[in-house]
This record gives structure tokens, C-alpha cells and sequence, in this order.
């Protein structure tokens, strides 16, 4: 199977520890230049960038974000245009499990080229316990249920590849959006329990610069309230919201969602 590692070219220690860990495993693998969407040019943006469509769907993307979706958007044109059949995506602050192998073959098995399909091997934080099906040894694959971030560590076919990108591309939305882009019918999504690929300490700084919202705390929180108001209507956000609550009230009080500990 293909493997890339997304990679700054001035991240030299995060490259070289990616490799190491990649070679002890003996896992091929080819470095993907990454996107520093902070040094991009107006015109580039321009073209690869649809600013209006993301301030519609949630809000304007940081250099950062639109950098790390470009570099991720990036590997789906190459499967697409090398007939690439699956792939293992990782950032380079990814720490990797010794049984990596084997849990890629399983997946390879499992999901042809030509059927839609990413699953999750970082972290995950609830999944529907009920969703559940033996991978391997003590692995298993779940549907995600709520919010997931994180795209350090992914397995991707190549028509789920084809759909991201046609779906995707020009950038309005984060590369790891999981949840939007189901509710969006883009990608199927699965979650590897336990996950195998965790993140190492440079994950605490980023190479690129910050990624995810830009304000935090209460005036981060009532920006982005604000934001959904404007942008989506009161009413069909409140009824989202009141739909999203019954739903997960209702899966929690049956016992259907299940968290998964960090062991990273």
C-alpha cells in the first residue's frame, strides 16, 4: 500500500523521525511536500481558496488550514491521477503502533479501490458501540459518532479519494472534518478502536502555525455562536441544535456510545 508523509521541507527532524519509525516497520513510503498556506500568493488563493463558500459554512480559514487541506487534497489528486488503488496518509507528528502492517492489509482486503471509504486510525473520542466488527486481533472498526478531528493518520481508497477532491477543492473547509463531511455525503468514515496511530510530542507545536479556530476561550465561543446565527438563520440553527441534543441524549441513555481512552 501507498503511504505518504506530509512534510514541510524545513521540518527536518519531523521527517526523520517519521522515517525511522516507517523503516522499522518496513513500510514504504514517499514524503509529500506540504502546503505553507501562509506564504501563499493573492492569485494562488485566488484559485485554490473559496473564501466565500467557507465563511458560509462556518467561517474565514486561517493560512495554516487552508496549507494543511491543500497538502491532504493534494495526495487525492495523486491517487486519482496514478491510479493509486489505497493509501496511508500521516502527518509528520504521527507515532506509530508495531502492528500497523497488519492492520493495513485487513483494510486493503476489506474495501476495494472503487468503493467510497476513509477510516480513521488516530484517535477517536465516541464511536456507536453497537457499529462494531472485528478487523483483527483486538481491533475493531466503528462508525465515528460526534465531533472527530485529526487527520494525522488515515486510510483512504481511491474513489473515496476522487470524491474528496471533487467535493473539496477549491478550499472551504478544514482536511478534517469528519463529521461535516458525512453529514455532507462526501465520505464514508470509520474509526479504527483501539486506534493505532497516535501523536508524538512535536504534535504540541506546529510546524505550519496554529491550526483550528483562531479566538478560544468565551470570546472564541461567542464569535463563533454568532457566526452560525448570521450565517445559517436562528431558527434552523436552533432546531439543529435541539435535534443534534434528543439524538445524543438518546444514544448515551441506551448505551450505544462508547469513548475511546488516549493512549498517546
Amino acid at each position: 500500500m501507498s503511504c505518504f508523509v506530509i512534510n514541510l521541507e524545513s521540518a527536518v527532524d519531523r521527517r526523520e523521525a517519521m522515517a525511522q519509525q516507517l523503516r522499522t516497520l518496513d513500510i514504504p513510503f514517499e514524503i509529500f511536500p506540504a502546503v505553507d498556506g501562509r506564504k501563499m500568493s493573492e492569485l494562488q488563493l485566488k484559485e485554490q481558496y473559496n473564501g466565500d463558500k467557507a465563511v458560509r459554512e462556518r467561517e474565514k480559514m486561517t493560512g495554516a488550514e487552508i496549507g494543511c487541506a491543500l497538502s491532504h487534497l493534494g495526495i487525492y489528486r495523486k491517487m486519482v491521477d496514478e491510479n493509486i488503488p489505497h493509501a496511508l496518509i500521516l502527518e509528520d507528528d504521527a507515532e506509530l503502533s508495531p502492528d500497523l502492517n497488519t492492520i493495513l492489509e485487513q483494510l486493503e482486503s476489506r474495501y476495494p479501490a472503487g468503493q467510497e471509504m476513509v477510516v480513521l486510525l488516530n484517535h477517536v473520542p465516541k464511536y456507536l458501540k453497537r457499529s462494531q466488527v472485528s478487523l483483527t486481533g483486538d481491533r475493531k472498526l466503528a462508525e465515528t459518532y460526534g465531533l472527530c478531528w485529526n487527520a494525522h493518520g488515515y486510510f483512504i481508497t481511491r474513489q473515496a479519494a476522487r470524491h474528496m477532491l471533487d467535493k473539496l477543492f477549491p478550499v472551504w473547509i478544514v482536511a478534517d472534518h469528519w463529521l461535516r463531511f458525512q453529514e455532507l455525503r462526501i465520505v464514508p468514515v470509520r474509526a479504527l478502536v483501539p486506534y493505532c496511530v497516535g501523536l508524538r510530542e512535536a504534535a504540541e507545536i506546529s510546524s505550519i502555525g496554529t491550526r483550528g479556530d483562531k479566538q478560544n476561550g468565551f470570546a472564541g465561543r461567542l464569535k463563533r455562536l454568532g457566526d452560525r446565527y448570521w450565517h445559517r438563520g436562528l431558527p434552523q440553527y436552533l432546531y439543529r441544535r435541539m435535534v443534534r441534543l434528543f439524538s445524543r441524549s438518546l444514544a448515551i441513555a441506551s448505551g450505544n456510545v462508547m469513548w475511546q481512552q488516549k493512549i498517546w
